[in-house]
């Protein structure tokens, strides 16, 4: 067959209706690639809502994933008072994000009292300077844990004095350049706590204090950390706090959430209730009279490793105390307790979510308000669900060799990386 008779045989369209017929042709075939990409897209679509995936969704996912973990971790602060260092407790920077080290006095003059009146280390300073602190800050860095230090000042007149000072101000701060540079410190923690129903005008010159020292000292130091303690039933009794504007200046807002009930208390109770009766101060009161004024991811609330011990007028929950019959119930002094007796009836305090046992010693009863894993697992919980920056422990050393407080952290801490 020769190419002239097979093109006879094939179909040739006149020339006039050539161009429409291409047209048509390659309009069909666009239309059919554009129904296919539709297609595509859409299985690719429901194949992302499907699957929350890094991988799937990219950099936008990786973000919001990012995102989630910062959120979850949580501060596990541990203060170490300095008494507790004379007794060279074992302490475990691996298990905390901050030690405090508690800490140094700041007088009115704005100098760190080192020593005394006639020329003597003072035992703050000692321990501060010690071989055994020197090798836990060294613990602490290969750990990736921060080590601050703790200023005080319980004085009202002091604090007034010191905050009001130009000259004192800068003095301070000068000091606490040189103390973090020399002993590569991570942090300053300032715990001024106040009397209640103070009649100074305490707010506007901490207020001018804390910016002053939060603008120098991380002018050296960008990501030092600074935070501010506070008093939770002071916080709600007085207007010495600006919590508004402390909120605003620090990185941290510890709350003290212990010390409902004290030594010189008239009526035992728990030290840190969840929650407390009409009249009683309680963590939830304190946590209500911080909202709106300081965010709750920037507040770290501080649960007690010990509790209260009392002489009362009988077993019942709550009985009025014997004065001064007041003294500090450690986590070990607990523990140890609890083992050495068969006597002690040991109860459960619903409202404050809190541990109280009775006994009786040489014919007086005695009552202990404490914290125990059920009652840390519950105050714990709160953080989470109020979505705070963390817990703090007071005190680093008072649960003894007992690890039944830590194993309960470490487990939510667990919990919160999944």
């Amino acid at each position: 067959m020769n190419g002239d008779f097979a093109d006879n045989l094939i179909y040739k369209p006149s020339k006039q209706w050539q161009l429409p017929v291409r047209i048509v042709f390659f309009s069909a075939i666009l239309t059919i690639l554009t129904i296919n990409s539709i297609g595509i897209f859409i299985r690719q679509q429901r194949v992302e809502e499907h699957f929350v995936s890094p991988v799937v969704q990219g950099k936008e996912n990786i973000a919001a994933s990012t995102k989630r973990i910062v959120q979850q971790k949580k501060e596990v602060i541990g203060f170490l008072p300095s008494w507790m260092i004379a007794k060279e407790v074992k302490i475990e920077p691996r298990n905390l994000t901050q030690i405090i080290y508690f800490g140094l006095g700041a007088n009115e003059q704005g100098e760190l009292v080192k020593y005394d009146s006639q020329g003597n280390a003072l035992v703050e300073w000692t321990y501060f300077t010690s071989d055994y602190f020197k090798a836990l800050r060294e613990e602490a860095k290969y750990s990736k844990t921060k080590m601050l230090l703790a200023i005080t000042n319980f004085d009202n007149t002091s604090i007034d004095t010191l905050t009001s000072n130009p000259t004192a101000v800068d003095r301070l701060i000068g000091q606490l350049k040189a103390i973090i540079a020399d002993y590569q410190l991570d942090g300053i923690n300032l715990n001024f706590e106040y009397v209640s129903d103070t009649d100074f005008p305490t707010a506007k010159y901490l207020n001018l204090f804390l910016e002053k020292l939060t603008q120098e000292l991380k002018k050296d130091k960008q990501n030092l950390i600074i935070s501010f303690d506070v008093n939770a039933t002071a916080l709600m009794r007085d207007g010495a706090y600006d919590m508004v504007k402390i909120g605003e200046l620090v990185d941290e807002v510890i709350l003290m959430g212990y010390d409902y009930h004290r030594v010189n208390s008239s009526v035992a109770g728990p030290v840190a209730p969840i929650a407390g009766e009409a009249n009683e101060h309680s963590i939830q009161e304190s946590l209500r009279s911080l909202a709106g004024r300081v965010p709750y991811d920037k507040v770290v609330l501080g649960l007690p490793f010990y509790g209260y011990e009392w002489q009362t007028l009988n077993k019942t929950h709550k009985s009025i105390t014997v004065t001064n019959t007041g003294a500090l119930a450690t986590y070990k002094r607990v523990k140890e307790l609890i083992a050495a007796r068969s006597d002690l009836q040991i109860h459960w305090d619903e409202l404050a979510e809190s541990p109280w046992l009775t006994y009786n010693q040489s014919g007086a009863v005695k009552q202990i308000y404490y914290e125990n894993e059920r009652s840390m697992t519950k105050k714990l919980e709160l953080v989470n669900s109020k979505k705070m920056a963390g817990m703090a422990i007071w005190a680093l050393g008072y649960e003894g060799e007992y690890p039944d407080l830590w194993t309960v952290i470490n487990d939510w801490k667990s919990k919160l990386s999944l």
